[in-house]
């Protein structure tokens, strides 16, 4: 398991603040709407950008690609290292960071189900939403010239805008399958 240390080693700027936060910084809200609209591969960003964070931060050899795209396995490592950095900075975050990781799992073997179970998946962005919020408060207690990411850029509406819509049609075509055939 990958040890957080607790100085810093981020690069400071001219008030000796600290250019970056921790982590990557994404307000709870943003994180719903795009995991949701995204169908669910939000999470896999943001979890390439933590464990981006965490390599330079411990100036490891970690290779944040593949820890992303096995974000469902790998979560139980980066969710304990969130958990512990909030305590060595005295941020409250009192969730299991293994227990929120199985559930996030478990959320996302939900989309194996079959039509219209498998819109049980979209339930599993909720497991993160705690590391979501803890990393929001060790962010602001770190104090860096770096924004909070809580707006959605051009890149954001134009997914959100497409998976909102997609997401939209495929549960009128679920719920009114009717709407769908037609007759001769």
């Amino acid at each position: 398991m990958l040890s957080v240390r607790t100085e810093s080693v981020d690069p400071t700027g001219a008030n000796g603040r600290p250019e970056q936060h921790p982590f990557f910084p994404v307000s709870p809200f943003k994180f719903t709407v795009m995991s949701f609209c995204t169908f669910g591969a939000y999470p896999i960003y943001w979890s390439y950008k933590q464990w981006q964070r965490i390599r330079a931060r411990e100036d490891s050899d970690i290779r944040p690609f593949w820890r992303a795209f096995f974000a469902v396995i790998w979560m139980f490592s980066l969710l304990p290292i969130i958990q512990e950095t909030a305590g060595s900075r005295r941020v409250v975050a009192t969730w299991n960071g293994q227990l929120l990781a199985l559930l996030y799992l478990i959320g996302n073997a939900l989309q194996r189900l079959p039509e219209p179970w498998w819109l049980l998946y979209f339930l599993s962005v909720f497991p993160l939403l705690p590391a979501v919020v803890t990393i929001e408060r060790i962010n602001t207690v770190a104090g860096a010239r770096e924004g909070m990411n809580r707006s959605f850029s051009l890149v954001n509406i134009l997914l959100g805008a497409v998976g909102g819509i997609t997401l939209i049609l495929a549960l009128i075509g679920l719920l009114f399958p009717e709407l769908g055939t037609t007759t001769e």
